[in-house]
């Protein structure tokens, strides 16, 4: 695939707010968040988990998608707190100009990192896709923590679309309106036979907090 196919400006990252500081809790396996004042997520300790598609063929070309989210252990609403398009896991290099043709999602597990102290992601696709960029991800020099991935498996993508609305619906989900995840949603209403890489690393995320709920210790 020619790789001017690519929409360069699709790989640009959205977050909703950003911690001024994070505090990570080895025994609970929790982040303490802290925000600027002013900001409408509140302080507080947040189980931190990630879901991520990784590339398929959408509309000729490709991409992947990526969000971390966390949830607040006092009201239990899930924050959505970065989103990332990608087609790579590595940097693309310009051959000529030496300068970064293609952002890949590398910098984005280390961003995770440091931002949340969150490294866990759920996935849900077939083996030959997910063996093909875990490894790349296993093989990058870039990555400095390397990410966990958890499959979650369902039968029925309706259950899985259900749980991403009711938990809309409950005001249990929080994202930003800038981001893929809040324009899908959208799409999806309209057809519901597309292709949405956003929304589906976000059905793995919340699926993944359905089944591994945090076991917190006082």
């Amino acid at each position: 695939m020619d790789r001017e196919q690519y929409n360069m400006n699709s790989n640009e990252e959205t977050s909703l707010y950003r911690p001024f500081l994070a505090h990570f809790n080895t025994e609970r396996q929790t982040s303490a968040l802290y925000f600027n004042e002013g900001s409408p997520i509140p302080e507080g300790h947040y189980y931190m988990r990630g879901g991520i598609c990784f590339p398929v063929p959408v509309d000729g070309s490709i991409s992947g998608y990526a969000v971390m989210c966390g949830r607040n252990l006092v009201s239990n609403v899930i924050y959505v707190f970065e989103e990332r398009e990608f087609f790579t896991i590595d940097h693309v290099i310009d051959g000529e100009k030496g300068g970064i043709k293609l952002k890949g999602l590398s910098t984005w597990f280390n961003d995770c990192w440091t931002r949340y102290y969150a490294d866990t992601f759920y996935f849900h696709q077939d083996h030959e896709t997910c063996q093909k960029y875990r490894l790349q991800v296993v093989r990058s020099p870039m990555i400095a923590n390397k990410p966990h991935f958890v499959e979650i498996k369902w039968s029925d993508d309706n259950q899985a679309m259900h749980t991403v609305f009711e938990k809309d619906i409950l005001q249990q989900l929080k994202y930003s309106k800038d981001g893929k995840v809040y324009q899908q949603l959208q799409e999806y209403n309209a057809d519901q036979d597309g292709v949405y890489p956003a929304l589906h690393s976000l059905k793995c995320a919340l699926s993944g907090y359905d089944r591994y709920p945090a076991r917190i210790m006082n």
